[in-house]
């Protein structure tokens, strides 16, 4: 057996206390001195995260400014779109009431070309039959006046008639009236 030495023990158990109380607080330091630099890290990362928030609240706080601008402008545009759309279904509708006016036009133009034509074709007809009874309204005139001519002449040898009788009668009657006168 080793002889023991009491105080040796208890030096060596201090010693061994000493260094197991170093060893500990060297294992409490650097878990102190770990924990402190995890806190420093998770600070500076909680920092970090923070900044990296507060960026992100702002660009969603713009993001949402920019969406909420392009919902105006959608709005806008379709309204826009709308009244543009509204305004050429209009003209449309305008070009197909002035087309269907337009159309009634011509056929009314063509109409009166075609009565034009109508009373063209009349007028050329009336024109002849007006020539016809020109020339025979001349024929018949001729005719008149050759019979009037006629009628003229046989009324003056009928008034010589006349006048001759009436101046044999006269002479008839002056003689039986001499005669009576001298009887």
């Amino acid at each position: 057996m080793i002889p023991c030495n009491c105080s040796c023990i208890f030096g060596a158990y201090s010693f061994l206390n000493g260094v197991l109380h170093l060893c500990h607080m060297g294992i409490l330091l650097e878990t102190v001195t770990g924990m402190h630099a995890e806190n420093g890290l998770l600070s500076h990362g909680l920092c970090e995260s923070n900044s990296v928030i507060s960026d992100l609240k702002e660009h969603n706080y713009r993001t949402k400014q920019e969406l909420d601008m392009c919902r105006i402008f959608k709005g806008k545009l379709l309204a826009d779109i709308k009244n543009s759309f509204d305004r050429i279904n209009k003209k449309e509708v305008e070009a197909g009431e002035i087309t269907i006016k337009l159309n009634n036009f011509a056929k009314n133009i063509s109409d009166l070309q075609l009565q034009e034509e109508m009373m063209l074709q009349r007028s050329n007809e009336m024109g002849s039959q007006l020539a016809k009874l020109m020339r025979e309204l001349d024929v018949s005139n001729t005719d008149i006046v050759t019979s009037l001519l006629d009628q003229e002449k046989l009324l003056k040898k009928k008034v010589v008639a006349i006048e001759c009788e009436a101046e044999f009668f006269m002479v008839d009657w002056y003689a039986k009236d001499f005669e009576s006168v001298t009887i």
